[in-house]
């Protein structure tokens, strides 16, 4: 810690062993001013100890951008049709919301199929999210379609596993919950009960929240809040890092990716079918 002191004749500041301010002066001197950054330092950090920093993320055309923008509560972030992609770069958002700084920054979805290049842009796009929420995010939100969850989902999930610690800041937004015609307590109830989301949950920690991106109701964003502030007092508000999605993780991700397409390879030899078409009855199947 830097302290600054305006001095006449012989003064110093030190911390003492109780790491306590003690300021020493002799009898000539005389004391103008003391001015130290300990408490302004703290200030800011406590501020950005408050402030929620949140990457948005999922499958591609899930609507991780209509997610974010619910959340921010207004339109900013491009959306289109769940069955194409339309962010193709990260896309930064700060705002006052509930009485709380947010900041969020939308990201290009998880590729669907096994495109190594392509999930390799995935990992470059979110350690470039880190680099954007400085200091750094402390909530990771994967965006999940509450009506289906496919193979693809799991294959992000086994890819997401192999991060160091993405587990401690990840919340799953379950959204187009408006989808259903059922009441939101039934629908967490058949959540906690399946066994299909088994992993993701686990993934999570078992958090979650349910969205509707069709409502102005701002219930959904103050529990994704409270949510959000334990999870970040309970992380001691440590943050992720550009390191959680680089080095030895990708390595790792890479050979969950390997051995997928190993899968893929004898699959096609017992069953002689091509890719396309072996992909599509596999996905209606939910197999793989």
């Amino acid at each position: 810690m830097i302290f600054c002191a305006f001095r006449a004749d012989a003064m110093f500041v030190r911390k003492d062993c109780k790491d306590r301010i003690v300021i020493n002066s002799d009898d000539s001197g005389v004391l103008v001013l003391v001015v130290h950054f300990y408490l302004m330092l703290n200030i800011s950090k406590l501020r950005k100890s408050s402030d929620l920093r949140i990457i948005v993320f999922g499958i591609s055309g899930s609507g991780v951008s209509s997610t974010g923008n619910t959340i921010l509560g207004y339109h900013t972030f491009k959306t289109g049709t769940a069955f194409s992609a339309v962010t193709t770069s990260c896309t930064i958002e700060t705002t006052k919301r509930l009485d709380k700084r947010l900041t969020i920054v939308d990201t290009p979805g998880f590729p669907v199929g096994m495109d190594e290049n392509r999930l390799d842009e995935t990992f470059h796009n979110l350690r470039h999210a880190v680099k954007m929420l400085e200091p750094g995010p402390n909530i990771f939100l994967l965006v999940v379609s509450v009506e289906r969850f496919t193979e693809d989902h799991n294959f992000m999930v086994r890819c997401l596993q192999q991060l160091q610690d993405i587990s401690k800041f990840t919340i799953v937004a379950f959204n187009r919950v408006d989808c259903l015609q059922e009441a939101k307590s039934t629908t967490m109830k058949h959540i906690n009960n399946s066994e299909t989301l088994g992993e993701l949950l686990q993934l999570s920690s078992r958090r979650f929240v349910l969205f509707d991106n069709t409502t102005t109701d701002e219930m959904q964003v103050k529990t994704l809040f409270e949510m959000a502030n334990d999870l970040i007092r309970k992380n001691h508000n440590s943050i992720l890092t550009e390191g959680t999605f680089s080095g030895n993780a990708i390595n790792q991700v890479n050979a969950v990716v390997n051995k997928r397409q190993e899968e893929w390879k004898n699959a096609m030899n017992v069953y002689g079918a091509k890719p396309s078409l072996l992909q599509r009855i596999c996905r209606m199947c939910n197999i793989l």
